[in-house]
């Protein structure tokens, strides 16, 4: 699985490309979700490796979707790989950190034209 975090004020549906590309490039059977946010930035769901539950939970959800929609890999986190662009690349970085503060890990960490704080 991969979660990819859009950029701030970018619409979910251009990442599509990107998300078929991927998916073809790689020999695994991966399953890509990109995630909306109503205020059209993640950073409200996720401002800091600290405070950033609701973006896990963001997450947790969507896995639980693909598997209600016949995702039939594993829903661990150590399985998926999260993506970010731009501003959602900071929160992948946070989400990523917030994690490691759990000792749970993500199998990667994707950063598209973003940074890391640390």
């Amino acid at each position: 699985m991969m979660v990819i975090l859009p950029g701030e004020g970018v619409s979910t549906t251009f990442y599509k490309d990107t998300a078929k590309a991927i998916q073809v490039a790689t020999k695994l059977n991966l399953w890509v979700v990109i995630p909306s946010f109503k205020s059209k930035k993640c950073t409200d769901t996720c401002k800091s490796p600290s405070n950033c539950s609701t973006l896990k939970q963001i997450v947790d959800n969507l896995i639980g979707k693909a598997v209600d929609q016949g995702y039939s890999g594993s829903t661990q986190e150590f399985e998926t790989y999260v993506a970010g662009h731009s501003l959602g690349g900071v929160c992948a970085d946070n989400l990523v950190m917030h994690m490691l503060q759990t000792k749970t890990v993500y199998k990667a960490l994707v950063l598209m034209g973003s940074y890391v704080a640390e």
